[in-house]
This record gives structure tokens, C-alpha cells and sequence, in this order.
């Protein structure tokens, strides 16, 4: 990710994964969308170009693991 992020959001992994889904939360929990990629390549990226400048916090799930990130949207 690029921290802060003014809108574009990029996942790279290297390794080629089955399913993921990544989840956005703001600061207070709140649910503000959530991503589901059938085939994860080894680079994507997503837009938070409609978000509000503030705290993120992004959850990215497989099968074999889950991880959160906190980002800064200016």
C-alpha cells in the first residue's frame, strides 16, 4: 500500500492466491465495502477515490490467513 494514499490502494503478493477477500473498516468499525477476488494475481489494485480523507483499517482474508492493515486516506 501506499501510506497515506490519496485514492489508489495496491496489494502485491508473491505468490498467485485462490480466493481473497479484503474488507474496509473507518476508525469506528463501520463496514465501508468489501472486495472479492476469485483469482488473485500477484498485483491489484483498488480505488478509495469516494472515501473520506481519515483512518482505514483493511482486512484481507484467505483460506490459509487473515491480516489487517491501518492506512491514511488524504
Amino acid at each position: 500500500f501506499p501510506n497515506p494514499t490519496k485514492g489508489e490502494v495496491k496489494m502485491n503478493s508473491s505468490i498467485e492466491i485462490g480466493m481473497l477477500t479484503v474488507t474496509i473498516f473507518d476508525i469506528n468499525s463501520r463496514l465501508m465495502g468489501e472486495l472479492l477476488y476469485r483469482t488473485f494475481g500477484y498485483s491489484n489494485t483498488f480505488t478509495l477515490k469516494d472515501f473520506s480523507p481519515g483512518i482505514y483499517l483493511v482486512k484481507i482474508e484467505t483460506e490459509e490467513f487473515s491480516e489487517v492493515h491501518r492506512f491514511v486516506k488524504k
